[in-house]
């Protein structure tokens, strides 16, 4: 019973890589049952409890469509939009010894691969004894697991180090078979292997608190779908905002795309459009985050507003953020009124991008953009946000209607550097 419970709760926090995982510990327990017959009995056990376990996994995969996702990464999937240019899924066999793929996210060896030169060393070392080894039961068990655990890496289309971390129990105890093969050659030598220790202890610790470290320690493009510090910078001045003037209307879906919803949280207590409590709240302020280069345009049509750029000390682009407060007024209540409903468009779209029962493709995304026109009343503003987002639906490969969207925001939105910028490429490019 403990076993299923084990073998199956997996499911519940990690599906994709804990099927090969499942599939062969299945495989193992067939084979142990087929050499003792006296286990039998707790077989029958063990698959009861599993099947009491699966029944809610089963009954939510059938009512909500789950798996999308997973077929969305499949490598035979040609039709996902996840895949990287030229992604190849054999990386993730580099990734112990030489190095992974840098398209996939940031948890991921970032100094050589996952074992350290000698470490690797010791691995190549053990997976030889371990070869010689075969045909006894366990190490062909252990043997048959490298390439079921494998699966789930070389079976997908993006790298992410997660898939494959079944492999560390592999690979930790392949590597201590090698220090043991070669300890048996030199017993004698153990200052040697102590020697041999430090030097590996102090390659991972320089790779852990040194190159890693610094990469989270250091803002820049590789925080971009963990840590945002845009928001948190956002977070920290609507703080102080909220504890001087009271709640406000917070905006933060004028941005290309706002898949990093933490700010909705840590914001809700003062913020007027989310918060229900505060729905009867006449609201102090109204705090914008929006694309960088709108900024000027803004700051002539709102005198009494302040600004604050995001962006510093990460990497320049027309994707880089700023944040304005306006100070609420009866004057332009309807122009907040029609942000706020603009907003929960963008917001909506987002929503339905993240989460849709089916993968969401560019062509829905643009789609559902253009659904949300009409709401936009001809507000400038609104306009350019609704143009980049447009420009961000067409994934760099469709230039006339690039061309018509930027032609659009000039003429409708605001003529912003961005949009020119943009122009004058698209307009070089119908040339060459």
């Amino acid at each position: 019973m403990v076993l299923g419970l084990g073998i199956d709760c997996g499911f519940y926090y990690f599906l994709y890589s804990w099927a090969t995982y499942w599939a062969w510990m299945h495989f193992f327990i067939i084979w142990w049952v087929a050499r003792d017959k006296k286990s039998r009995e707790w077989l029958k056990v063990f698959l009861l409890t599993e099947v009491v376990l699966l029944i809610p996994l089963g009954l939510a995969f059938l009512s909500n469509g789950l798996g999308q996702y997973v077929n969305g990464l499949l490598l035979f999937n040609k039709q996902s939009v996840w895949r990287p240019d030229g992604f190849n899924s054999l990386c993730y066999l580099t990734s112990f010894l030489w190095g992974a793929d840098k398209s996939g996210l940031i948890y991921r060896p970032q100094w050589g691969g996952f074992l350290n030169p000698l470490s690797g060393s010791f691995f190549l070392f053990g997976l030889v004894i371990l070869i010689k080894r075969w045909k006894e039961p366990v190490w062909r068990w252990v043997l048959l697991a490298f390439p079921f655990f494998l699966l789930p890496g070389l079976l997908s289309q993006t790298f992410e180090m997660y898939r494959i971390v079944a492999m560390i129990p592999l690979v930790g105890l392949t590597t201590v078979l090698g220090v043991r093969g070669l300890w048996n050659f030199f017993p004698e030598k153990k200052y040697w292997f102590l020697m041999l220790f430090l030097i590996s202890l102090s390659l991972d610790t320089y790779h852990l608190f040194g190159v890693y470290r610094r990469i989270w320690a250091v803002p820049g493009a590789q925080w971009k779908p963990f840590k945002s510090l845009e928001r948190w910078r956002v977070f920290e001045i609507l703080e102080g905002e909220n504890s001087v003037k009271g709640p406000g209307l917070i905006f933060s879906d004028f941005v290309v795309r706002n898949f990093d919803r933490t700010l909705d949280l840590a914001t809700y207590s003062f913020n007027c459009d989310r918060n229900q409590k505060l729905a009867q709240t006449k609201p102090q302020w109204v705090a914008i985050v929006f694309p960088l280069h709108l900024t000027a345009f803004l700051s002539r049509r709102f005198l009494d507003g302040k600004w604050y750029g995001l962006s510093d000390e990460l990497p320049d682009s027309f994707e880089n953020k700023c944040l304005g407060i306006i100070p609420y007024s009866d004057k332009n209540k309807a122009v907040f009124d029609l942000w706020r409903i603009a907003n929960r468009d963008f917001r909506e779209v987002n929503r339905k991008m993240l989460y849709s029962e089916n993968q969401m493709t560019f062509q829905e995304y643009e789609n559902d953009l253009i659904s949300i026109r009409g709401d936009l009343g001809n507000d400038p503003f609104l306009e350019s946000c609704f143009d980049q987002k447009m420009l961000g639906a067409f994934n760099n490969n469709q230039p006339q209607k690039e061309l018509f969207f930027v032609q659009r925001a000039l003429k409708y939105g605001y003529p912003s550097v961005f949009f020119k910028e943009e122009l004058y490429n698209l307009q070089k490019l119908k040339k060459n």
